[in-house]
């Protein structure tokens, strides 16, 4: 485990169910049936940023653990649109779905989509999915303004992802490689980092099926993804 102010990330292979205590601080269930426009308004009420942002694989992995009991019954709305006019998911504070968020796909009426009728919520099977905005449903609270992430993911020695056939999302310099995956775990889109020690170039990749290459001396932080790990396809 690598930790600093207000991160935690976890590189090993095999992890203990240990989660960081201000992930616990982050998230509060509301166990009464309401309609999306009346938890957001609940959520605001307990002190709350509204509805929860489960943007992250760590964050969405928490919730899908914490709330079984409750979400098992009737789903939790979260913090999840559809914007008719931009045609795409996005979360409340205006973020877009990542391309791996865990939709069930059955569970959406496009004709009501386009009408924007529809809210996000995180289904029985744990599973996102899009509502009527009017029907009851239990809810997951959380807080926005906070610049702590939690992700646990696997180090992974000699190997390069390829640029061209990866998502990449920024570059930047570092000194060594926790900080390189300390930076990946701070970003919600990142699911994969890279860190080489002759250029002391940290790189950071987004949602996708990754094509890596054999390096000597780069060190690779993979993020363990949604549901299971993010795919490595090795070619060489």
């Amino acid at each position: 485990m690598s930790c600093a102010v207000g991160y935690c990330v976890f590189l090993g292979s095999f992890l203990p169910e240990v989660n960081c205590l201000a992930t616990r601080e982050n998230f509060d269930l509301v166990s009464d049936l309401l309609n999306y426009t009346e938890a957001d308004q609940e959520c605001w009420t307990r002190g709350f940023d509204g509805l929860a942002l489960l943007r992250s694989p760590a964050q969405y992995r928490y919730v899908l653990k914490a709330s079984t009991k409750l979400r098992l019954h009737k789903g939790l709305w979260i913090a999840l649109r559809f914007d008719p006019d931009l045609g795409k998911f996005q979360w409340n504070d205006g973020t877009d779905a990542a391309l791996d968020t865990p939709w069930d796909i059955t569970y959406t009426q496009e004709n009501l989509l386009s009408e924007g009728h529809l809210c996000g919520l995180m289904r029985t099977v744990g599973l996102f999915g899009m509502l009527n905005c009017s029907k009851g449903r239990y809810a997951i609270c959380g807080r926005r303004n906070t610049n702590f992430q939690e992700a646990f993911g696997t180090t992974v020695d000699s190997f390069f992802l390829d640029p061209a056939k990866s998502h990449s999302l920024e570059s930047l310099t570092v000194e060594s490689y926790p900080p390189c995956a300390i930076l990946c775990g701070g970003r919600y889109d990142c699911r994969a980092a890279v860190f080489d020690p002759v250029t002391l170039t940290c790189s950071m990749y987004g949602p996708g099926v990754y094509t890596v290459h054999y390096r000597a001396g780069v060190k690779a932080f993979v993020r363990q993804g949604f549901i299971g790990n993010n795919p490595l396809a090795r070619v060489g």
